[in-house]
């Protein structure tokens, strides 16, 4: 620890460990170099059986078996140093885990001192109750207003297109009984027993005029068309049409 109270980069806990981690590295080498001396050593005894040198055999052997017992107690060392070194990973772990549980808790804190206490939440909740039952009021209103304007709209659109079918029907039903009146006059004027073709031609114009002037009419009075008798030049009875208009 600095003067300043601050955890320098490199502190004399980092160093001690990775000496550790050196020396674990230096005798991995060693423990190489060793079982390659071991070896080399039979080999060489084994040469010397062959050729029934039996000294240079057993001095090859004293020389295996000091690299054997050397390789066993560098292996006890170096398994002791790679225990000591996983022990100090899993400490330096824990001593990780617990510094991130300390800072969330530092979190923590810190968010429950802006939040407050309970009653606070309680208020802070009610508060919301509050206002969204007065938005949920005020949109059910507006809702009930839009739909009275809707059907008013509706029922004045309905009254006026049925007053528009009724005129329609009125005007359809003048229309069909003076088509009706008509060919009934016509038919009369074809009957006639001897009417001269110009009476017959002046009669006929007269029943299409009184029947144009029957519908433009129609509006502000009925007018009705009636067939009564005339005489010809030579003196027979025909029909002629006559025009009445009541109000």
């Amino acid at each position: 620890m600095s003067s300043d109270g601050k955890r320098p980069l490199i502190d004399e806990q980092d160093r001690n460990i990775a000496s550790i981690k050196v020396l674990i590295q230096e005798l991995q080498k060693q423990l190489s170099g060793i079982s390659a001396k071991k070896d080399d050593a039979k080999k060489e005894a084994m040469a010397a059986v062959k050729a029934q040198n039996r000294n240079t055999a057993l001095r090859y052997l004293r020389a295996s078996k000091v690299q054997e017992a050397l390789f066993d107690k560098r292996t006890e060392t170096l398994l002791e140093l790679e225990n000591v070194y996983s022990k100090i990973e899993e400490a330096v772990s824990q001593v990780e885990v617990l510094a991130a549980l300390k800072a969330g808790t530092n979190v923590l804190h810190g968010l429950n001192t802006e939040i407050g206490a309970a009653d606070t939440v309680d208020l802070v909740l009610e508060d919301l109750r509050k206002e969204m039952a007065d938005a949920e009021e005020v949109g059910s209103l507006l809702a009930q207003d839009s739909q009275f304007g809707g059907r008013f709209d509706a029922a004045e659109e309905i009254d006026a297109e049925l007053d528009a079918l009724e005129s329609e029907s009125r005007r359809a039903d003048t229309e069909d009984h003076a088509s009706l009146e008509i060919a009934k006059r016509l038919e009369a004027l074809d009957h006639a027993p001897s009417a001269q073709p110009q009476i017959r031609a002046t009669e006929k114009s007269q029943v299409f005029e009184s029947q144009e002037d029957g519908v433009q009419n129609h509006s502000t009075g009925h007018s009705s068309m009636s067939v009564r008798e005339g005489k010809g030049d030579d003196g027979t009875n025909l029909p002629m049409a006559t025009e009445s208009a009541t109000s």
